[in-house]
Formats: C-alpha cells, structure tokens, sequence
C-alpha cells in the first residue's frame, strides 16, 4: 500500500489514473483497486481516509493523496531516516 501512495504523490498536483498507478508500481490494475478499496480487512487506502478516489463525467477515474496521506508518507520517510 505505501507503494500506491508513494506513485500518488510521485504524480505531484495531478490526481493520478489507476493505469498511471499500475504502470508506476508495477502492479495490476485488480490489485491497485484492491488496495484502494478493500471491502474487508485489511481495509483499502480509501477507508482509511488517505486517498480520494474521484469518478468523472466519462467514467474515468482519478486517484489523489488527502493530507492526512500526505503525513503518513512523511512520517514514514523521517522513521526511515533514523535507521
């Protein structure tokens, strides 16, 4: 999962598509989205309120970190800086 977030923010102020996703972490497509919205435990990156997952008008969809993934990421990196 921190794999998916770091490929989001690696995306910078563009939301990223589940193929752009796919491609940068070299997963499938069915194993990004079911990281992104687990219907069961472990929950998905969605229900734990770090990504956003948009829908737009032609069916497309759009993926992009919430703050609060954005200081997951951050406090992950500065543990890592430590060791």
């Amino acid at each position: 999962k921190f794999r998916i977030l770091d490929a989001i923010q690696a995306a910078g102020d563009e939301p990223a598509t589940l193929d752009w996703i796919a491609q940068a972490t070299g997963l499938s497509k069915a194993a990004v989205v079911r990281h992104l919205k687990n219907a069961r435990d472990p929950p998905g990156l969605e229900d734990l309120g770090v990504v956003e997952i948009k829908r737009g008008d032609k069916g497309a969809t759009t993926i992009s970190i919430t703050a609060s993934g954005r200081l997951l990421l951050v406090g992950r990196h500065a543990g890592h800086a430590h060791t």
